[in-house]
């Protein structure tokens, strides 16, 4: 069994251990210590960064009760080794983990739902939870937290024999019996957890509910604590100040800012499309056709604008009317119209000859080809 010295002193960044035992995994070495303060990747969160002797840790593993620490350096067993923490990154797996904490107990307290699955990655905390809860639940449970931290309530972590375990209430994800540790903070969550905390709420500075989302018959909650929040807080305020600028108005004012922005903007578009509309139809007024068939490029052009020109132009045709749009990624969008064709029944001929899909009813199919415009030109027989 590793001394687990993270249990000790959570905020203990240097120590020394000896190495006990060293095995090869995967171009690797799996290094066992007589005591360490590496936080392993258990817990619903990613393990310590550091090094030992100066060389990085790429990963803790525990197994068994023994913590295995992923060098690329083969160590020498028997030898005492100097290992260093990256405190930082302790820190912020600290804040965040504690705070995740509060925001599910909060959760439990107030509407009695549990926290059934939790993340603390490098970027992206998530907790999961077994129901429903609307924005204004969540502005509710946001604001009771950063009061909890405004308290700064102790932290305690205790290991309750098995008597006094039966007695206790806490939450807890998995029928736990032996080596159990519960998380007390105040009045406001009681919970079994192996992780790492702050020793007081004060520490985390701030909790900030992110988004939302539905999940399978609950949500999935995202936060950020401590230096996460401000450094969050930090780039939206950096994109809101940019916003600002070019808006010419308060940062406090961008949402009704963009709000007019997008009326306008939605102005125009609607001009524009009706200019287009025009344009089209005016020039589908105007076709000349001298033979049985026609084929018409409309760059940029929208289905519905097609479909116009199409309706508008037919009668100038005697046979069949192509109208197409060129496709972002090749080929061409149709809309083939006639009054004297049944293109329902030609459709598979001419989608088969033209590397074609579409249909629709006997006087006017839309789809799209696959092949270049001469070919197209070509199959409905109009010349240069």
């Amino acid at each position: 069994m590793t001394e687990k010295l993270y249990y000790k002193d959570a905020y203990m960044k240097d120590f020394t251990a000896k190495v006990v035992a060293v095995s090869e995994s995967c171009g690797k070495y799996l290094t066992e210590l007589d005591r360490t303060a590496f936080f392993p990747n258990e817990g619903g969160q990613y393990a310590d960064k550091g090094d030992i002797d100066g060389f990085k840790v790429y990963d803790v593993i525990e197994n068994d009760g023994v913590i295995y620490h992923l060098l690329e350096e083969k160590l020498q067993i028997g030898k005492t080794v100097s290992c260093r923490i990256d405190f930082d990154d302790r820190y912020d797996k600290m804040q965040n983990h504690t705070g995740e904490h509060i925001v599910s107990g909060i959760i439990h307290k107030l509407f009695g739902l549990d926290n059934v699955g939790f993340h603390l990655g490098g970027e992206d905390v998530t907790l999961d939870i077994n129901a429903p809860l609307n924005r204004d639940d969540l502005a509710r449970v946001e604001l009771l937290a950063n009061e909890v931290v405004y308290e700064n309530i102790k932290v305690e972590c205790i290991f309750p024999d098995k008597e006094e375990l039966k007695r206790l209430v806490y939450r807890s994800k998995l029928d736990l019996e032996d080596n159990v540790r519960i998380v007390n903070i105040g009045e406001y969550d009681s919970c079994a957890c192996c992780a790492v905390h702050v020793g007081y709420t004060g520490e985390i500075g701030l909790i900030k509910i992110l988004d939302f989302a539905p999940l399978r018959s609950g949500i999935r909650i995202h936060i950020a604590c401590g230096r996460r929040a401000m450094k969050y807080f930090n780039k939206l305020y950096s994109e809101a100040h940019k916003v600002s600028n070019i808006l010419s108005v308060p940062k406090e004012e961008i949402g009704e800012g963009v709000a007019k922005l997008s009326e306008d903007f939605q102005k125009i578009k609607n001009q524009y499309s009706e200019y287009r509309s025009k344009t089209f139809l005016s020039a589908a007024r105007n076709l000349k056709c001298s033979g049985e068939n026609s084929v018409v490029l409309l760059d940029d052009a929208t289905v519905p604008e097609m479909i116009g020109y199409a309706n508008a132009a037919t009668d100038k045709v005697r046979g069949i009317l192509v109208v197409l749009s060129p496709k972002e990624d090749g080929g061409y969008r149709y809309v083939i119209s006639s009054e004297s064709v049944n293109l329902k029944e030609k459709s598979a001929e001419i989608n088969k000859g033209l590397l074609g899909r579409g249909g629709g009813r006997a006087n006017m199919i839309q789809g799209s080809f696959e092949c270049d415009i001469e070919s197209i030109r070509n199959y409905f027989g109009i010349g240069d």
